[in-house]
């Protein structure tokens, strides 16, 4: 009975040897594990947050949203009506929250059809207070007293680099109820 190998043909035409064929296969697995223990994945070295620009909230709804660094910074503004805080990352943006007053006949579909990471396609929660995507969401407030002039406060979040829907409304939902309790909810009064 004769037996019958595969020949594997090299660059010039030629059949490759039974020791070549060895000798690939060890050279290709040693610049595999080369790269794989040489390289490893970026890291978050600071601190997650506590509080966006005044704002409680949980690390753990934080976290997914930022990218690898070294350093975080903070940058802030408002205009009373207005609240904006934005999150660098070894001074990039790649997060930024919002909070806005707006009338009392505004929905969170209406926002996105001029928000930045959002759409008024986007999922919506079922009772239609939060609306969110891998790149952005917007939430209503649910302030414990309500302004005299029938305003609604929403909170709005844009991220650089996409994350999965259900962080995002994990996000979302947690950000609006720590504004709620907040002194951006008792500004509005």
């Amino acid at each position: 009975m004769k037996h019958r190998s595969a020949n594997i043909i090299g660059s010039k035409g030629n059949a490759l040897s039974r020791l070549q064929i060895s000798a690939l296969t060890v050279s290709t697995t040693a610049l595999a594990l080369a790269f794989s223990v040489g390289c490893s994945a970026p890291t978050k070295q600071y601190a997650i947050p506590k509080d966006l620009c005044g704002i409680q909230v949980k690390p753990n709804l934080v976290e997914p949203l930022l990218p690898p660094g070294e350093k975080l910074n903070f940058r802030s503004s408002s205009t009373g009506e207005h609240s904006w805080c934005r999150v660098e990352v070894d001074g990039k943006t790649p997060l930024s929250v919002m909070r806005e007053w707006w009338s009392a006949d505004t929905t969170v579909s209406y926002l996105a059809r001029g928000a930045l990471g959002v759409s008024p396609y986007d999922k919506q929660t079922k009772d239609r207070r939060y609306i969110y995507s891998r790149t952005g969401a917007i939430g209503q407030v649910e302030c414990p007293e309500s302004r005299k002039d029938g305003k609604k406060l929403f909170a709005s979040v844009r991220v650089t680099s996409e994350v999965t829907e259900a962080e995002m409304k994990r996000f979302i939902i947690g950000y609006t109820k720590s504004v709620a309790t907040s002194e951006a909810c008792e500004a509005g009064a």
